[in-house]
């Protein structure tokens, strides 16, 4: 996925739910990406807090496989959940 992202140092709204939320029952996926497999022009690389395309807020990594990695996302207009 290519597109616009920026790195929040300030919470947006979806952040407050992030706290609470995140940590209940989905464990904590640490070291299962590296930088390397994000050539320029291909994939863009993601974090927790990041925005995308000042749209939605990456709030958790969902899951990840050959083919895609998916986010839960929390969509700033519209105030809701998503996925991407």
């Amino acid at each position: 996925m290519t597109g616009t992202y920026t790195r929040s140092s300030e919470p947006e709204r979806g952040a407050k739910y992030a706290t609470t939320w995140k940590y209940r029952s989905v464990p904590i996926m640490d070291g299962i990406e590296d930088l390397e497999d994000y050539p320029p022009g291909g994939l863009t690389p993601l974090d927790l807090g990041d925005s995308l395309t000042n749209r939605f807020q990456i709030i958790y990594k969902l899951g990840f496989g050959g083919m895609a990695t998916v986010w839960l996302c929390w969509e700033i207009d519209t105030e809701q959940w998503r996925a991407i």
